[in-house]
C-alpha cells in the first residue's frame, strides 16, 4: 500500500480491528489515527511515522466526515499505536544520527 510492505500485509493489518471492518465493505474508509496536519511533514522521520500503518485504521465513512478540529495528543500517545509509533520514532531518530 505504501511500497515499503506488500499489499496483502497492509490489509491484513487494518482488517485486525474492533469493529470487524473490511476494506471491501460498503461505506468504510481508511482514516489517519493521527491527523497528518499534526505531523511536521518536511522532517523524514515523521513524514515515516505519519504514513506508517500505525497510524491507519479502519472506519466508516461517515465517522471520517465527522472529525472535529480537536486532537488529544496525551491520548494518542497513551493508545497502543501511539506508543507504538512512538518507540519507532525514537529507533528511527537513533538510526539517523549514526
Amino acid at each position: 500500500m505504501f511500497g515499503d510492505r506488500p499489499v496483502e500485509d497492509d490489509v491484513c493489518y487494518l482488517e485486525q480491528n474492533d469493529l470487524n471492518l473490511k476494506l471491501a465493505d460498503k461505506d468504510v474508509s481508511i482514516a489517519f489515527i493521527r491527523p497528518l496536519r499534526t505531523f511536521d511533514l518536511t522532517c523524514k522521520i515523521e513524514h515515516r511515522m505519519a504514513n506508517h500503518n500505525l497510524n491507519r485504521t479502519l472506519v466508516r465513512s461517515n465517522v471520517v466526515d465527522d472529525v472535529s478540529g480537536e486532537w488529544d495528543y496525551q491520548s494518542w500517545a497513551l493508545s497502543m499505536e501511539g506508543r507504538q509509533l512512538l518507540e519507532l520514532e525514537r529507533e528511527w531518530r537513533e538510526d539517523d544520527t549514526m
